[in-house]
């Protein structure tokens, strides 16, 4: 038996329950992984990061 990678519950075939998926976003039905290895994701992290900006208290 698998266990969710979000919740840790047991769920059958999938990585994910779908109570866990509704937990991040109501509509939310699946969620696949990314198939980008990890010094893939690091590039891509660093072309985007001066994309981003994070809302917050100051």
């Amino acid at each position: 038996m698998k266990r969710c990678l979000i919740s840790m519950e047991d769920c059958q075939d999938d990585d994910y329950t779908k109570q866990s998926l509704r937990k991040i976003h109501p509509k939310l039905s699946q969620l696949r992984a990314l198939e980008y290895n990890q010094k893939q994701q690091i590039r891509t992290t660093k072309e985007q990061i001066d994309m981003v900006s994070i809302q917050g208290d100051s």
